[in-house]
């Protein structure tokens, strides 16, 4: 609760203060509202009406004791920014409003401290309405850094995957060592054949080796027919 109380706005901590204050009210209210019911029913009693008066007094108690219980809960958590607890407070001030502007024309349930609470009913009416309030309980939009109006990435959503080959592509021919294979294969992986995004250029032409060139002619034998020496 501290930290909440410490990060709103002014008006919603007087807001807060209001309905604290609203109940403190109430309770003071209640012996007062007693004596006048007392003359009440002395009157209603000499015209012959008879009531149980300490009923009446033990469920006041109880019930406003219960009631301001729960108000000073739903003070607390519409300080924590729940809107259904605005909504619920709204609908009571809303019964409050009618309540006093009925309570002020009865002189019967009037007491001193009527207009008080009719004044601080009204207060809190109006602070539900004020901008700082209705943004305090407004739904918070998921706030993600780096990522466009919202400041970051989607909720599942990492960084983009790397590229990745085709569907069907094996990727390029494995390369031979020096000197093996024949030497077209080896020109065309030199040149970037198989590998995405290249070309392929056309293999240089074949160097064929030149024929063979005859042996010269043996020399004539001698004379006398014994082969020259070798």
């Amino acid at each position: 609760m501290g930290q909440a109380w410490k990060s709103a706005h002014p008006a919603v901590k007087a807001l807060v203060a209001l309905m604290a204050l609203q109940v403190a009210v109430g309770l003071i209210n209640i012996p007062l509202a007693f004596n006048k019911a007392d003359d009440v029913l002395r009157r209603d009693a000499a015209n012959g009406v008879t009531v149980d008066i300490n009923t009446i007094k033990n469920v006041a108690v109880v019930g406003g004791a219960v009631f301001g219980a729960l108000y000073i809960a739903l003070a607390l958590v519409l300080l924590r920014g729940k809107r259904w607890a605005w909504i619920v407070t709204l609908v009571l001030a809303s019964l409050g409003v009618l309540s006093a502007l009925v309570s002020l024309g009865n002189s019967n349930n009037r007491t001193a401290l009527t207009p008080v609470g009719g004044a601080i009913i009204v207060a809190i009416f109006v602070l539900l309405l004020v901008r700082p309030v209705r943004e305090h309980v407004r739904p918070q939009q998921p706030q993600f850094a780096g990522y466009g109006p919202y400041g970051g990435a989607p909720p599942g959503y990492g960084a983009p995957p790397g590229y990745e080959p085709p569907p069907g592509y094996a990727g390029p021919p494995p390369q031979a060592p020096p000197g093996w294979g024949q030497p077209q294969q080896q020109a065309a992986q030199q040149q970037g054949w198989g590998q995405p995004g290249v070309q392929p250029q056309a293999a240089p032409p074949s160097q064929s080796a030149p024929p063979p060139q005859a042996a010269p002619p043996s020399p004539p034998p001698a004379q006398g027919g014994f082969p020259p020496p070798s």
